[in-house]
């Protein structure tokens, strides 16, 4: 998902294109109901999230993906193991793993 500041809110957008946005707390209410659909069994669903919102809304970002996604977005450690232990996409079944790619920022040199 290519998210993006906007005058109404943070979108879902592929970027400098003419495609129309959809609100991200749609988006994700979408992936919470199509994971809801599929059942506990469901095999993990990734989210790679391209993230083009300014610092100051990177809070309402975490906020709306916590609360629609819930205990279905893996925060920390899985089924309380320690972080040396491998986790295997079974004992992911039902959740959402978020990658998250920030866009570096260039400055120009004068």
């Amino acid at each position: 998902m290519d998210v993006w500041s906007s005058s109404s809110g943070l979108l879902v957008n592929h970027g400098h294109t003419f495609s129309r946005g959809v609100p991200f707390a749609d988006a994700c209410q979408a992936i919470r109901e199509g994971l809801r659909e599929c059942g506990n069994d469901a095999w993990p669903v990734l989210v790679s999230l391209e993230c083009h919102v300014q610092p100051e809304e990177q809070d309402q970002l975490v906020n709306t993906m916590v609360s629609i996604w819930g205990d279905r977005l893996v925060q920390g450690y899985v089924n309380g193991e320690s972080q040396s232990t491998d986790v295997s996409p079974s004992m992911l079944k039902g959740k959402i793993i978020l990658m998250v790619s920030p866009l570096a920022v260039i400055e120009s040199k004068q």
